[in-house]
């Protein structure tokens, strides 16, 4: 599990272990956001994250997420490192185990009241001072560094013609990065989409959706391949639930959502041949219960519905 993969992948493999398919369940940080485990015991591999900006340790806050999906089911839960981790030193433990921690003095901010009455009174609004001390304004996300870059194209800013113009891009800039790649990857596909967006009524055209949505129809490739097509169809997916953006919302929502649940499928299929032996999971829940087996003419030895061996002669 991790925090890349769609809810309905992310979903399809903690029900592997949930269903007592698998025995251990391998996650990223991922794990203490909104997954409800019957889990008895985590432990740490790491201590350390790379939070976007900068490795660095857990906060007793983020551990104790982490470490708040063991038990939470019926029963108490306990939490470690596994060997190749530090030990987590006493104070954390405390913190954890009595859900004692830091207290917030400020929340990060970002001014919510802004001027669309150009592009410039924008960027002004977006830069504004926190009115409280209390109140610290946040890094400048995505969706500002996005602006900032797509002001500077001419193409773009010949097509601001008006305060609804401004708010339309705005709202453009807010879509999310699903492919995790650079800044100006993300901005050079923003600038494809305005285009096509300016040059039809403030909407993308039929055409241009289908070639894109087309070529990620495809769940053949291991788990690299079909993680960027997800990641990418992702994308459209949000574009498509964003009716003022369609010509038909309603057409694009039911294809891109069956394109993204086929190559969550096949990506949840796709982990399972990599990380997990079904044919040994199989004989181990089946030892001291009733299996099916049989041995057919070919030498083919089964075990309920999984291929275990050939027998050869008295081999």
């Amino acid at each position: 599990v991790m925090g890349a993969l769609s809810p309905r992948t992310r979903n399809a493999q903690a029900e592997l272990d949930q269903s007592g398919e698998v025995d251990f369940l391998i996650a990223t940080d991922a794990v203490g956001m909104g997954l409800n485990l019957d889990c008895d015991h985590i432990a740490f591999a790491s201590l350390r994250k790379f939070d976007g900006h900068r490795r660095r340790y857990l906060t007793p806050m983020e551990a104790g997420q982490i470490a708040g999906r063991a038990g939470r089911f019926r029963n108490h839960g306990t939490f470690g490192t596994t060997a190749d981790a530090p030990d987590i030193d006493e104070a954390m433990v405390a913190a954890i185990v009595n859900h004692t921690f830091e207290p917030l003095h400020r929340a990060e901010w970002r001014n919510p009241d802004l001027d669309f009455a150009s592009l410039d009174a924008l960027r002004e609004s977006l830069h504004a001072k926190s009115p409280s001390r209390r109140l610290k304004r946040v890094r400048p996300a995505s969706d500002e560094l996005s602006l900032e870059r797509l002001a500077t194209l001419p193409e773009v800013l010949a097509d601001l013609r008006g305060p609804q113009d401004v708010m339309n891009l705005w709202e453009l800039c807010q879509l999310p990065d699903f492919r995790d790649l650079t800044i100006d990857a993300h901005v050079r596909l923003l600038a494809d989409i305005h285009a096509q967006m300016s040059a039809h009524r403030g909407r993308i055209p039929h055409d241009f959706m289908e070639r894109r949505v087309s070529r990620l129809d495809e769940t053949s490739g291991g788990v690299d391949v079909l993680q960027s097509r997800l990641a990418q169809i992702r994308t459209w997916t949000y574009c498509a639930n964003k009716p003022a953006w369609m010509f038909d919302a309603g057409h694009w929502q039911t294809r891109t959502r069956a394109v993204e649940d086929r190559l969550s499928d096949a990506l949840h299929e796709s982990l399972i041949a990599r990380f997990v032996d079904r044919r040994t999971s199989a004989l181990m829940k089946g030892i001291g219960a009733a299996m099916t087996a049989s041995v057919k003419d070919s030498g083919e030895v089964w075990v309920d519905d999984h291929l275990i061996g050939h027998l050869e002669g008295l081999h």
